[in-house]
């Protein structure tokens, strides 16, 4: 009866598990340059950017170019790069896991649709971890040293994460340049243990699942947002959380876990041992 339970556990939770893989865990995210700190609000020169800001047409975000060696319009040789958002926790000690929606779509959008051709593979990091660093949004970016540049300083200008700095909703903004040993090749940001193949081609993987996020996030966001308040703006997108985590439970298991069972023609996946979350 308790390994019935424990399968049935394991089953309901099968599908979080693979997302979390997906969207959460990777490897090899030791520094190889000085980690930047943006400025605070009060080291800000302040400029105003054409970039859309909440309240504005937000951008709908291109698709990467295919070939992730060469970005068409790179002015020079392709790094990964990151760009990491610390954030407190609530008053319960929970995650604002709506924070990482507000700055993927009010923050990171209107970058990746500026520069998409300068950005052929790019994706998300999300966590929070009971330790130093915490609930951490990372935006990693394979590009030439100048767009990165100019990327973080659009960042330090940005008039949503000045408010969130002086508010308290962001604690840090970090940049880093060549982020990763090998910042130079694909497979950076890929787990060293898996096969070089995987390795190789894992990074427009989560190109995709990272647009696709981006996408549904911009979709269930859509309704007007005439606000530049923070705490209105983080109120919107709590209840765009809620969508996206009911149609991740509802739709998750046939669109996302089913189709890419299919791609690997539905063989077996191995885990090793009975996962307990």
């Amino acid at each position: 009866m308790r390994l019935d339970t424990n399968i049935r556990y394991l089953k309901m939770n099968y599908a979080n598990y693979v997302l979390t893989s997906l969207l959460v865990i990777f490897s090899g995210a030791c520094s190889v340059t000085p980690t930047s700190e943006l400025p605070t609000p009060d080291a800000i020169t302040p400029a105003e950017r054409s970039s859309k800001h909440a309240g504005d047409d937000r951008s709908t975000v291109p698709s990467p170019p295919i070939h992730p060696e060469a970005g068409p319009a790179a002015n020079g040789p392709l790094n990964w790069h990151a760009v990491r958002f610390r954030m407190p926790r609530n008053d319960q000690g929970q995650p604002i896991w709506a924070m990482d929606l507000l700055l993927a779509d009010q923050v990171v959008a209107p970058q990746l649709a500026d520069h998409h051709l300068q950005l052929p593979q790019w994706r998300f990091h999300r966590r929070a971890g009971s330790d130093a660093t915490g609930h951490q949004f990372s935006w990693l970016i394979f590009t030439d040293d100048d767009t990165a540049e100019t990327i973080f300083g659009a960042l330090g200008d940005h008039r949503l994460i000045k408010q969130a700095l002086e508010k308290g909703k962001l604690t840090k903004v970090l940049t880093q340049k060549n982020a990763y040993p090998n910042s130079h090749t694909i497979a950076a940001t890929s787990d060293p243990r898996w096969a070089p193949a995987m390795q190789q081609h894992w990074p427009a993987y989560m190109t995709g699942v990272s647009q696709l996020w981006l996408g549904l996030v911009q979709s269930y966001a859509s309704a007007s947002i005439n606000t530049h308040d923070l705490d209105a703006l983080l109120d919107h997108y709590q209840a765009t959380n809620q969508q996206l985590n009911r149609l991740w439970r509802e739709q998750g298991q046939h669109a996302l876990l089913h189709h890419l069972s299919a791609a690997f023609g539905y063989q077996p996946l191995y885990f090793g041992n009975l996962i307990q979350f």
